[in-house]
């Protein structure tokens, strides 16, 4: 990430060396992420009348498991909400 860094934005390099990417740091994000989306579709979701749920589960190169949870709502007036 960083000789990225130095080619596109090098004045920015210290910035980019600041961020912790443990492993801590990370799920702690992850974590916070997913409340706020958990919260978010709870609200939105109470006016749901109608739904689609599609879930895929993939892995990289790395064979790194990877979910993803795609969900369309509509409302009462056919108004839709959309997320993954």
């Amino acid at each position: 990430m960083i000789k990225v860094c130095n080619v596109i934005c090098p004045d920015k390099k210290q910035a980019f060396l600041n961020v912790s990417l443990s492993i801590n740091a990370v799920v702690d994000h992850v974590c916070e992420l997913s409340t706020g989306l958990q919260a978010q579709l709870m609200e939105k979701g109470k006016d749901f009348t109608a739904y689609l749920l599609a879930v895929d589960d993939s892995s990289d190169a790395t064979d790194t498991v990877q979910l993803s949870i795609f969900i369309r709502g509509v409302d009462s007036s056919l108004g839709g909400t959309f997320g993954n």
